[in-house]
Order: structure tokens, then C-alpha cells, then sequence
């Protein structure tokens, strides 16, 4: 395709340096001949969703795992993206084009790939999910099952549609024996071409990390929303220093001599044009602190440049939890039942350190005594290609070599029932990739009850096997030793410490469900799908909406905050915590709180709704009482201790408003906070009833005869509805 190279990039990227305008003009007359182009094969889109549809209507096809129930249950999180600030429409009918030419390979990316079709289907029903994959030797039928088989994920077939790129050569690694990395970003350029001429989509989102065709989504399409979800950055600063002595990863210690000076400065280069590219996207969304960190500091500068596009935000990865939960159990009885097996779910990749786990586990062997039980090592992974076949094979050749071939299984391509009964059986669970973004499967081992040992660094170590509930979740190395050391330090845990650590993960988990990420999947696509109220006010009347004080300063100040503002505030947080901890309320070694701390939240006092304030008042140095319970992170119960009369300047008539305090007790006594309460209510006699009409609680003596008269007299007042 160098016609593509000579029609497109050169003339797009010489352009950007002598005339960007004509740049503009040029994209977006290729992008209006690539809509035009492909209107055709959108109407004949529709008309297969219609007919498929109609298909299962009628029942003419056996379509199986087609999850009917529940599809418009999924509810809108993002507050006034419709009228009045409800619920955004369900009737969305557009095309949400999803970038992914890898989609049928069965790894932790294509999870998120169809548990974010299926959380979209659920959410708009009559969307249509088109996936742009260079899977040929699979049509629909096969990839649905697989990703039923694989990933226990049922989508509804008819709102699943495939295009097939024929150009998805151009993104392999073994194209480019050099210059990989500016190779295959500039190769997806030609698969985006070859998407675009299939359909162009009203919603564009890459979900596995190719950058460049953001950039190229905007250069055509500058009206139509795109979103990124980030599995790993294509280059980190963490990548750039694996280069010098000491470093870690594929390219640790190649930054020697002039090769690995230029190929340094390549690195640089090639990381200020990923920073660039990186920040066209409306919104981009993470499956990880540590993946966010690195995208903010590459692609922030440029993003800034843009108010309207939002800040990178971490969509955890949805993890089957609750299934794992429901399907395995962590009790006394199952410890019984658990085998000394140490299993690694990952595919077959290089950078997945297979080879590093092979070595730690005979050096693990090495050191054990013939009284020891025996261990076994199991390699769960699916395999790709014959790359990744090879690898297995270079992978059983090791073993042999150091001799635990008889320990170790190697199951490619496992089913989801197959893996589940591994992780029944299993004892630990172990990732041995620097740097992972996330890992999931580090979760689906916590769910199920193994005890990690991950990589010191990247997800697991920032996000996933950390202190949780008071106490460690699993175990980190960094070398063979260290994981052979860590591996044994799990053997020797007594049975109680184990079945502790394995319920502690497991509660762990559950930050990771598949609820969680549909909740945050949904508020992002919202954010594609609706536009800015001011935006949309002021490009439907020509000027900007009329907003009270208020609103018109939130407008202002929301846009200004920075980064910066946001870390600084939660470092003042967890000092604020800490020394609340240690001076205001304190817990004994029951973990019961020592006192109550009380809060002043209603006096009585009428707050008219048509006084307009300035500005909010959060806002400002001021500290508020109200601060206290979030950033204590401690329980707070609000309860009305009595009543206070007021003449109203709108009813012209006397009214009741609550008095109510705020009692607060240390962090993790919730419930018995609540049953304290409770109790006082009850013995001393208080309210405990709310009532509904003029007074939220019930009027007594001389007050209740009054109130009873003023209402037998129905006063006529501005908003008495009786005329």
C-alpha cells in the first residue's frame, strides 16, 4: 500500500507544517468520500440486524445462550445527560465501531472487548456493535462461541456484526524486523483506512491500544466521537529506562553503544509522537492505576489543550467474581480438597515471562526435601498463532532442560470449564510479567481462593495484591529466587493463615466485578453520546444558556481544575484521615470505637430555593463540618431530634422544619453504630417515624391544635392548586 503512504501520511504530516488548514480540508473530503463510499454496505447492515432479529423472533434459527432477560435493566450514570436529568433514551439506534483486528485470540483484552459489547447491548438495545477484526478463518457463529466457551459471555447475535480487514498483516510484529514500533503504529493507519472504507462508524473506539488511529479517526472525522480504552502503553517512560544497566523487560540493557544510542533516541522520538496522537481522543479510558499514570504523563499536555475531552479515567476490567465465588468455595473443607499446583493463566507471549516462572519452580524443586509434598506447575494460555505454538514448544524443551518436565502441564486454548476446574484444585496463583497492566487473571485467582505471587510491579502490584481488610492479599518477587522464596513462604502458612489470606483476597476481588466495570463503561459512553448541555444549547439558539450564579460559576471553575489540584487534594486527605484517627476517634483492639463525634446538620433555619448564591459553598479554604465524614472515611448517621416553627415568606403562613445531627463513629463500626442509635431512639422515647405533610414529625400539645385549625381554614396562596 504505498500509494496509501503517498496519497495519505505524507502529504498529511507535511501538510501540518505548511498548511494545516489545507491538511484539515483534505482530511475531511476523504473522510466525506469514505462515508459516501460506504453508505451502501451501512444500509445492508441494517437490513441483516432487521433480518436476523426477525430470525430469532420467529424462531426460524436455534441461536444458542441468547441472554434475553434483564437487557434494558442497565440504568444511566451520568446526571443530566437527558431531560430533567434522568435517564438517558434507550432508543439510540446508532453504529458503534470497535477496532480490534485481534478479537477472536481469547486473552484478557478480548474480555473486555465483549463484556463492553454485551454491557452496550444491555444499555442501548437497539445499537449495533460492529467489531472491524482480521480473524478470516472465523465467521460469527464460531466467534460468539468461543467467546461463550472462553469467557462465559453471551451477547445477543443479531446487534453483533463482523467487517474483515484484509490489511491486518501490517500490525504483526514479524512485518517489521526494525523499527517496530513506528512500523506498526504507521501500519495501523492502513488498517483504520481499511476500516473506514468497510463502515464509518457514529461512535469509534479502540480498544486495543493502536493510538495512531485515533489521530486518523479525527483527521477524517473530526464530528464523530472516539474512545480509547488503554490496555498498555505502546511506549512508557519505565520502557525508556529498561534500556540503561540495570534494566528490565525484552529491551533491559540495550541502550549500549551507537545502536542503542539511536535506538534511544528513536524511543524518544517515537514517544513524543505517541503523546501527540494519544491526546485526540474525546475520552480514554484505562484498566489500571499504573496504565493511568503513564497515559497522563504522555498524553495530559496534549489533552489539556482541549477542555472538552475529559481526563483519563481507570474502567477496571471486568472479572467473572461473582461466578468464581458461586462456583468455588473457600471454607475448611475445600483447603482439604486443594492440591500443592502453583498455575499461571497467561497466554503464550514473550513478555508474559513464562521462562521466569519455569525457572523459579525448579529452583523451588531444588530445595525440597523428600518428606515434602509434592508441587506441580500448570501453564494455562491460549495460543494465537504459530508464533505462540513455537513458543510453547521452546517452552517444554526448558523444562526438560531443567529437568521438571514431569511437574509441569502446559493446557492451550482451555475452555472456561476447564479453567474453573483448575482453579478449584489450585493452591497458588502466579503472574510473572514486569510491568503487567492489570492482570487479570490475578483476580480470577483471588476470586477463587489461590494466593498470588505477582510481579513486584506495574497492576498487581499498584492495584490488585495489596493490604486490604488489615492485611496482605498475596506475595511479590522480581527474581527466580525470589518467587522460589515467596512460593515456599505460601507452603509453610499454616491452615488457618492460609484459609485467612485466601478470604481476604477473595474479598479483595470483589472491586473488580463485572458490575463495576458496566457501571463505569456506560458513564464513559454517555460522554460520547451526549453532547455538553452548553455546547448543544448554544449551536441550537446561537448563544449560550441563562444560568443563576451558581451554575454559571461551576461552568467556569470545573474546566480549570487540573491534575495537580486533584492529587493535591487527595494527599490532604489522607493526612486529614490519618491524624483524625490518631487524635478525634479512636478504636480499642476490638476495633469498637471510643467515641462519638457530632455535627450540627440543620438548625431549623429556612433556606429559601429563589436565593441565588454566588458560587457553592465547597468551594473556598474554608473547612466544613460536612467534610468530615468523607474524608475521615468514617460511618455518619443523620437523625432529626426535634422540630422548629417559622413563618414562611412564601406561604404567609407558619411551617416546620427538622433539627437534625449528624453522630459519627471510627471507620468500620458502621453497624454498630446504627444499632446504638437505634437503641437511644427507642429508650429515650424519640421520634422514630417520619411523617408525610407539612411537618416531618408529629406535632404535640398547643402546637397540634394550631396546626390542625390553619389547615381546616386551607389558606389560598401562589402554589394552591385548587384555584
Amino acid at each position: 500500500m504505498i500509494w496509501f503512504y503517498l496519497l495519505v501520511v505524507i502529504p498529511a504530516i507535511s501538510g501540518l507544517y505548511v498548511a494545516p488548514s489545507i491538511v484539515t480540508y483534505f482530511g475531511q473530503a476523504l473522510g466525506w468520500c469514505l462515508r459516501r463510499k460506504s453508505r451502501d454496505r451501512r444500509a445492508q447492515l441494517l437490513s441483516r440486524v432487521q433480518a436476523e432479529e426477525e430470525d430469532l423472533r420467529k424462531g426460524k434459527r436455534e441461536v444458542a445462550g441468547v441472554e434475553e432477560d434483564g437487557w434494558e435493566t442497565v440504568e444511566s450514570h451520568v446526571p443530566g445527560s437527558a431531560a430533567n436529568g434522568g435517564k438517558a433514551p434507550k432508543e439510540w439506534e446508532g453504529v458503534v465501531g470497535f477496532f480490534h483486528p485481534f478479537c477472536n485470540a481469547g486473552g484478557g483484552g478480548e474480555r473486555v472487548l465483549w463484556a463492553a459489547i454485551r454491557t452496550t447491548q444491555k444499555r442501548w438495545p437497539k445499537a449495533i456493535c460492529v467489531v472491524y477484526t482480521g480473524d478470516h478463518d472465523v465467521d460469527k457463529v464460531a466467534i460468539l462461541e468461543r467467546v461463550e466457551q472462553r469467557f462465559n459471555i453471551q451477547l445477543h447475535p443479531p446487534t453483533v456484526m463482523f467487517l474483515y480487514l484484509s490489511t491486518r498483516h501490517y500490525i504483526l510484529s514479524s512485518t517489521y524486523p526494525h523499527i517496530t514500533l513506528l512500523g506498526q503504529s504507521l501500519g495501523s493507519l492502513i488498517v483504520a483506512y481499511d476500516a473506514f472504507s468497510l463502515l464509518v462508524p457514529d461512535i469509534f473506539i479502540d480498544t486495543m491500544g493502536y493510538a495512531f488511529v485515533l489521530a486518523f479517526s479525527k483527521f477524517l472525522f473530526p464530528s464523530t466521537p472516539t474512545g480509547a480504552y488503554v490496555h498498555y502503553p505502546t511506549i512508557s517512560t519505565d520502557m525508556l529506562g529498561s534500556l540503561s544497566d540495570g534494566g528490565q523487560g525484552l529491551n533491559a540493557g540495550t541502550g549500549k553503544g551507537w545502536k542503542g544510542k539511536a535506538k534511544r533516541r528513536y524511543w524518544h522520538l517515537f514517544a513524543q509522537i505517541y503523546s501527540w496522537v494519544g491526546g485526540c481522543a474525546d475520552i480514554v479510558m484505562t484498566n489500571s492505576s499504573w496504565t493511568q499514570a503513564h497515559i497522563r504523563s504522555l498524553w495530559g499536555p496534549t489533552r489539556a489543550k482541549h477542555p472538552k475531552f475529559s481526563d483519563v479515567q481507570v474502567v477496571f476490567p471486568p472479572v467473572a467474581v461473582e461466578e468464581l465465588e458461586r462456583e468455588i468455595d473457600a471454607s475448611a473443607e475445600t483447603e482439604r480438597r486443594r492440591e500443592r499446583i502453583i498455575l499461571y493463566i497467561a497466554q503464550f507471549r514473550p513478555e508474559k515471562n513464562h521462562t521466569l516462572i519455569l525457572k523459579s519452580f525448579a529452583e523451588l524443586l531444588s530445595q525440597q526435601s523428600p518428606q515434602d509434598p509434592p508441587v506441580r506447575l500448570a501453564l494455562i494460555g491460549s495460543v494465537r498463532n504459530s508464533d505462540d505454538a513455537t513458543r510453547v514448544y521452546d517452552l517444554r524443551l526448558l523444562a526438560h532442560e531443567l529437568r521438571v518436565k514431569d511437574s509441569v502441564s502446559f493446557i492451550c486454548d482451555a475452555s472456561w470449564p476447564e479453567i474453573l476446574n483448575w482453579l478449584r484444585k489450585s493452591w497458588v496463583g502466579v503472574n510473572g510479567m514486569w510491568n503487567e497492566h492489570f492482570g487479570i487473571g490475578i483476580v480470577e485467582y483471588q476470586a477463587a481462593g489461590l494466593i498470588s505471587v505477582v510481579h513486584d510491579s506495574g497492576g498487581p502490584k499498584e492495584d490488585i495484591v495489596i493490604e486490604f481488610d488489615g492485611g496482605p492479599t498475596g506475595f511479590h518477587a522480581t527474581t527466580a529466587s525470589e518467587f522460589a522464596a515467596a512460593f515456599k513462604k505460601v507452603f509453610a502458612l499454616s491452615t488457618s493463615e492460609t484459609l485467612t489470606m485466601r478470604r481476604r483476597a477473595r474479598a479483595s476481588a470483589k472491586r473488580f466485578t463485572e458490575e463495576a466495570f458496566a457501571t463505569r463503561w456506560i458513564s464513559q459512553m454517555e460522554r460520547l453520546l451526549y453532547k455538553d448541555f452548553a455546547a448543544e444549547y448554544k449551536e441550537k439558539f446561537g448563544r449560550p444558556p441563562v444560568l443563576n450564579p451558581e451554575g454559571q460559576f461551576k461552568m467556569d471553575f470545573l474546566p480549570t481544575t487540573k491534575k495537580e489540584l486533584q492529587d493535591r487534594g487527595l494527599q490532604e486527605q489522607s493526612i486529614y484521615k490519618a491524624w483524625f484517627d490518631k487524635h478525634i476517634i479512636t478504636t480499642d483492639e476490638e476495633g469498637c470505637s471510643n467515641a462519638l463525634f457530632l455535627t450540627p446538620w440543620s438548625s431549623g433555619e429556612p433556606d429559601y430555593r429563589d436565593t441565588y448564591r454566588e458560587r457553592p459553598n465547597w468551594i473556598g479554604d474554608e473547612f466544613r463540618y460536612w467534610f468530615v465524614c468523607p474524608y475521615a472515611e468514617a460511618p455518619e448517621m443523620i437523625i432529626p431530634i426535634g422540630q422548629t416553627p417559622y413563618m414562611s415568606r412564601v406561604t404567609h403562613r407558619q411551617e416546620w422544619l427538622p433539627v437534625a445531627i449528624g453522630v459519627m463513629s471510627a471507620k468500620g463500626s458502621g453497624i454498630d453504630l446504627v444499632e446504638l442509635i437505634k437503641d437511644m431512639m427507642i429508650g429515650t422515647g424519640m421520634e422514630t417515624q417520619v411523617e408525610v405533610g407539612r411537618t416531618p414529625l408529629r406535632v404535640r400539645g398547643d402546637h397540634e391544635s394550631a396546626l390542625k385549625q390553619e389547615d381546616g381554614q386551607r389558606p389560598l396562596h401562589l402554589y394552591d392548586s385548587s384555584g
